[in-house]
């Protein structure tokens, strides 16, 4: 059984991450920490949700359907697991793709394949005759971008969609408070991107 006070606290302390990372300046590593530290917090939300309405099958759909919530998940897998998010210097525009626990597969119609892993040798499989019919398996990696020292994760990794992080997790807590009503406690002036917005990188 969990206590009422569990959900609330994991949103409280997620409030507390997001709002730090939203107010910090520019120091790329300390709103890296946050902004993780968020990711980190957004996942206990979820849980502890999880578990609060594990008897409410109505509020359970709600809270496996909570916006941006399996993005979320993937970001905060690969910073428990040793991909730390990426440090955003808004005087440099990045872009990261990291694997997770599969490979990412580049492969074309005539069956070449490339299959590249974190802390592995690229396997390739002979050389691609047929590129415009070529595809990108992503599994579960994490593609990321840096601009203006904001963070985007694309996803689903394949749409070639960017959502701003910040936003998309001030969109999970908005959701996830009225769940658990805490009136108050999320500060919307944070993250005013839109996370709908599509980069050019």
């Amino acid at each position: 059984m969990v206590l009422r006070e569990t959900p609330e606290r994991y949103i409280k302390r997620a409030i507390f991450a997001l709002n730090s990372a939203g107010q910090c300046g520019s120091d790329p590593e300390v709103r890296s920490h946050f902004t993780a530290f968020c990711a980190h917090a957004c996942q206990s939300v979820r849980e502890s949700l999880s578990l609060y309405y594990a008897d409410d099958s109505t509020k359970l759909k709600l809270v496996v359907t909570l916006p941006h919530v399996e993005m979320l998940e993937l970001v905060r897998n690969h910073d428990l697991h040793g991909h730390p998010l990426l440090l955003c210097d808004p005087r440099i525009v990045s872009f990261m793709m990291q694997s997770g626990k599969h490979s990412v597969r580049l492969e074309s119609s005539h069956g070449v394949a490339v299959s590249i892993q974190n802390k592995r040798k690229p396997f390739v499989r002979l050389d691609p005759k047929d590129v415009k019919h070529a595809r990108v398996l992503f599994a579960d990696a994490l593609v990321m971008n840096s601009v203006d020292g904001e963070l985007y994760i694309q996803y689903p990794p394949a749409s070639g969609k960017s959502v701003h992080l910040l936003t998309a997790m001030k969109e999970f807590l908005l959701a996830a408070e009225y769940l658990l009503p805490i009136a108050g406690m999320v500060d919307t002036s944070v993250a005013s991107k839109s996370s709908s917005e599509n980069l050019e990188v």
